[in-house]
């Protein structure tokens, strides 16, 4: 089959094989068992989500490489309410259409990939109720960041990505000269940048926050500052997903100072940041929401920061967020478990 000869092409990387395999499930839970006092993860020491009353206005969602993915989906459902989506190592909606191989391919031989076809899977949602209208997508940002050396997730997926986006009158951003292998970059990352591995968060000399959100956001260019630690908090997400969604029982979410005075900071702004596989808490501790670099730009530009979790589990021993099916065929729609309980989340900050 030629899907399968272009995957022996290009090689499978460690992570990429991995995906459909539960081998590491003993490596994960032990690995998560480190994480549990580091991280706060307890639910016991959680508050519940505030319910702050943000505005609508910019509302965006980012993520990396898995997260990058949910991202996508995120906007592409409910492009109605997304005007920005960031893509750190992604590929374009329901790339996967369900299958874990086919997850393999999206990453590793996105040239095969028919982009047509998924702006056509996407209309058929639409039309079957289970997507919002996709008119929204023409009104959308999307910032892309790949690195050219990234042996997860091939750099053609975004070139694909663009496709999809500028097929629907997107307006596209792109940062795709980064000698970077698969991570995030940002100014704190301990990870070299050419290389990718745990946490996933690259040194470049690279604002990779920065690029996001001051694009997704029209934040004002050299306006972060050093985020405010006991403005981070851990939240209970028991209330938002249900067993089934395979989540975490904690999240975090990043509060500025002049956004904590209660309900109704219609001056305070919601942006979505969505973690990697095997970067979420329970397996690198408060890495990536204390150093991927979005909250050095929410205290001083008032963004609050969202940071959903995810857990190892059987299913999902990298903690992965669903892009390819495991929660259910409908993951990839409105109905999707994982989808609901993230806008959930958003619901409860801006209501």
């Amino acid at each position: 089959m030629k899907f399968q000869s272009e995957q022996e092409k290009f090689g499978l990387s460690g992570v990429s094989r991995l995906i459909i395999g539960s081998t590491l499930t003993s490596l994960m839970i032990s690995a998560s068992a480190f994480a549990i006092d580091d991280s706060g993860i307890s639910s016991l020491q959680a508050m519940e989500l505030p319910n702050l009353g943000l505005s609508l206005d910019n509302l965006s969602v980012s993520g990396i490489s898995s997260g990058a993915y949910m991202a996508v989906q995120l906007g592409s459902l409910r492009s109605d309410i997304f005007t920005g989506v960031g893509v750190v190592a992604g590929g374009p909606f329901n790339c996967a259409k369900g299958s874990s191989m086919r997850a393999q391919g999206c990453m590793s031989a996105p040239q095969n990939v028919s982009v047509p076809g998924l702006q056509a899977d996407l209309a058929k949602m639409v039309s079957e109720g289970s997507a919002k209208s996709s008119v929204g997508l023409k009104y959308q940002t999307v910032a892309i960041i790949q690195g050219n050396l990234d042996h997860v997730v091939n750099p053609i997926s975004a070139d694909k990505l663009t496709e999809f986006y500028n097929a629907a009158g997107s307006k596209v951003v792109a940062k795709t000269d980064l000698p970077m292998g698969h991570g995030f970059p940002a100014p704190r990352g301990e990870v070299p940048c050419q290389e990718g591995r745990a946490p996933w968060i690259n040194n470049c000399g690279y604002d990779g926050a920065g690029f996001l959100l001051q694009n997704l956001m029209n934040l004002p260019a050299n306006s972060n500052i050093a985020p405010i630690d006991e403005n981070l908090f851990t939240f209970d997400q028991a209330d938002f997903s249900p067993l089934e969604a395979k989540m975490a029982a904690t999240g975090y979410v990043y509060i500025p100072s002049a956004c904590q005075k209660g309900s109704g900071n219609k001056n305070c702004r919601l942006h979505v940041a969505l973690h990697g596989c095997m970067q979420s808490p329970w397996i690198v501790g408060k890495n990536f929401v204390k150093n991927a670099g979005y909250n050095d730009w929410a205290e001083s530009n008032n963004v609050v920061v969202l940071y959903p979790s995810m857990m190892p589990s059987m299913m999902n021993p990298m903690s992965c967020w669903d892009w390819f099916g495991y929660t259910g065929s409908n993951y990839a729609t409105l109905e999707g478990v994982q989808v609901k309980a993230i806008l959930a989340m958003v619901d409860q900050l801006t209501k």
